[in-house]
C-alpha cells in the first residue's frame, strides 16, 4: 500500500478547483484503488499451489453468475481467471 502515497496520480490533486473536478478525480481513485485490489487478488491466487487454487476460487466464481457444476477443477479456475482479468481490462489503472 506504500504505492498508493507515492503515485503520480496525487500530484493531480493540484488541479482539483471544482466540485465537478473533485468528483471526476474521487471516481478515478476509486477506479484505481478497485483495479489495485483485483491485481493483488490475482497475484495471490496465480501464488497458490494448483491444488489449492480451485479451493480458493470458488468464493470468486460464487461472485459470478456461473453454473459451474459440470466444470472440471481446471475449466473452474480458468474461468475465474478469465472473469477476474475481464474486469481489469473494463477497469484499466
Amino acid at each position: 500500500m506504500e504505492e498508493l502515497w507515492t503515485t503520480p496520480m496525487w500530484n493531480a490533486i493540484g488541479y482539483v478547483t471544482t466540485g465537478l473536478t473533485l468528483l471526476a478525480f474521487a471516481i478515478a481513485v476509486g477506479a484505481w484503488l478497485y483495479r489495485s485490489r483485483l491485481v493483488e487478488r490475482e497475484k495471490s491466487l496465480r501464488a497458490l499451489p494448483e491444488a489449492d487454487r480451485a479451493k480458493a476460487l470458488q468464493a470468486d466464481i460464487s461472485f459470478f453468475p456461473v453454473d459451474t457444476e459440470h466444470l472440471t477443477r481446471e475449466q473452474k479456475v480458468a474461468l475465474a481467471m478469465q472473469q477476474i482479468q475481464g474486469i481489469r481490462r473494463t477497469n484499466p489503472g
